[in-house]
C-alpha cells in the first residue's frame, strides 16, 4: 500500500529549469514496485499509473518519467581511516534527470500532494 507522497521539486544544473517529481512512500519496495509516475514537461502535471517498469506505456506527448540515482555525501571522512569510516551514516542525496535537457537536476523543496494540487494536477490512474 502507498501512503503519505510528496512532490519534490528539482533544478537542472544544466538548462537551470525545475519540475515536479513524484515521490512514492510506502511500507515497503514490494509494494510500490508497479506504480510509475510521469511529469509533463509543458504543463507540470503529474500522471501517476500502475504499469509494470519495462512497459513502454505513456499518458501522452510532453510526459517523462524522471529518473533517479543517488550519491553519497560523506566529505567530512575523506582521509580518515577504516574504523572511522566503518561507523559513519551516509547520507543519500537523489540526483534526478532533467526532464528538459537529460542534464543532473538536484532537489530545492517539497510539498504535500494537497498543496500541489492548489496550482497543479495530479492524474492518478487506478485507486492508490
Amino acid at each position: 500500500m502507498i501512503s503519505d507522497e510528496y512532490i519534490e521539486y528539482a533544478r537542472c544544473k544544466n538548462c537551470n529549469k525545475a519540475f515536479p517529481v513524484y515521490q512514492f512512500v510506502g511500507d515497503t519496495d514490494m509494494g510500490m514496485d508497479s506504480w510509475r509516475a510521469f511529469t509533463n514537461s509543458q504543463t507540470g502535471e503529474i500522471w501517476v499509473q500502475r504499469e509494470p517498469k519495462d512497459s513502454a506505456w505513456s499518458p501522452g506527448a510532453g510526459y517523462a518519467e524522471v529518473r533517479v540515482k543517488y550519491y553519497q555525501l560523506y566529505p567530512e571522512l575523506m582521509g580518515c581511516d577504516f574504523p572511522e569510516w566503518s561507523k559513519s551514516e551516509f547520507t543519500n542525496v537523489p540526483v534526478y534527470e532533467c526532464i528538459y535537457c537529460g542534464g543532473e537536476a538536484f532537489p530545492t523543496h517539497s510539498e504535500s500532494k494537497q498543496e500541489f494540487a492548489v496550482h497543479s494536477k495530479i492524474n492518478e490512474a487506478g485507486a492508490i
